[in-house]
């Protein structure tokens, strides 16, 4: 299982991937995301993620300022 981050407004051209992260725990994903710098962080304005609540916790205690929105797919 993989993490995988994404900028969603570069529409599939350079700069769309952004990260893969190997696993899916909070706690390991979280101190890897903090790395990024605050201020890039704090850029996010929406994160899809699924119903897990570890990605809950992930995009709360990384991306301050994101709205969550749970992946259609999973609903």
């Amino acid at each position: 299982m993989y993490t995988v981050v994404t900028n969603k407004e570069a529409k599939g051209k350079a700069g769309t991937l952004v990260a893969i992260l190997e696993g899916t725990k909070s706690e390991h994903i979280i101190p890897l995301l903090q790395k990024i710098p605050l201020r890039e962080r704090n850029k996010v304005k929406e994160i899809t993620l699924d119903l897990a609540s570890n990605m809950g916790l992930i995009s709360k205690k990384c991306f301050h300022n994101a709205v969550q929105v749970i992946d259609r797919f999973h609903v």
